[in-house]
């Protein structure tokens, strides 16, 4: 297991038994014209969407787009994540990462139906949201019109695996000289650190600037329009 991995699964635990941090606002089913903010190639993004990712956002601590999730997101944060992970998805997708294990999905989920208090605040949260969950009893009569919650876990597994891929192996090449090349400046930050501490924050710092430049080098050559001012 990745320490990224651990890291994910580690968060969402933590969260476990957490109170809603945001207020739940009703979607309305479909999207209106008015409520687009942005597009992602042939993909649209809502106020709605916005909405929602910020709030699972701030129960699960799960994030591409910042190597340290802010403690209290805002919309715009929840916004440049979603940008992020269309375009990682997007690239996933096209590099033939297309599936993961169920067990793998079932185990993120139940770990997010961890952070309600109860199954019935779970399904309250759904049901606000126009969500639906297959594996959990829900009332609502239009039910089949609701989006599924487990599109989004299922999406940050398939990115989580193709970034295992991409920038993985980018990491293990240039750690060496990285280490190198740093090891002074993490030493004098870190004094208490031994070498296997410290080799291990060099990676961290590696991979974070690797995959900034991926997402970076991602969003130059993909079809990014922001059509609110307040999300530029």
């Amino acid at each position: 297991m990745s320490w990224r991995r651990a890291l994910l699964i580690l968060l969402i635990v933590s969260l476990a038994g957490a109170s809603p941090a945001f207020a739940k606002k009703k979607k309305s089913a479909g999207v209106m014209v008015d409520s687009l903010v942005a597009t992602v190639d042939n993909e649209t993004i809502s106020i709605e969407d916005v909405q929602v990712e910020r709030d699972i956002l701030s129960r699960t601590n799960i994030w591409f787009s910042q190597p340290q999730p802010p403690a209290n997101p805002t919309e715009k944060d929840a916004f440049n994540e979603m940008i992020t992970r269309s375009l990682l998805y997007n690239q996933a997708r096209k590099m033939g990462f297309t599936e993961v294990p169920d067990d793998e999905l079932e185990t993120m989920l139940e770990k997010f139906r961890a952070t309600f208090t109860s199954r019935e605040e779970y399904t309250t949260w759904l049901e606000n949201y126009d969500l639906r969950d297959e594996d959990v009893k829900q009332t609502a009569k239009d039910l089949k019109e609701f989006r599924s919650i487990h599109r989004c876990f299922f999406r940050c597994l398939i990115i989580e695996k193709y970034l295992t891929k991409k920038i993985d192996i980018q990491v293990k090449l240039g750690l060496p000289t990285y280490l190198a090349d740093h090891e002074a400046e993490l030493r004098q930050k870190n004094p208490q650190a031994t070498a296997e501490e410290l080799k291990s924050l060099a990676e961290k710092e590696l991979y974070n600037q690797k995959l900034k430049d991926h997402i970076a080098e991602l969003k130059s050559r993909s079809n990014v329009v922001i059509l609110r001012d307040r999300y530029n």
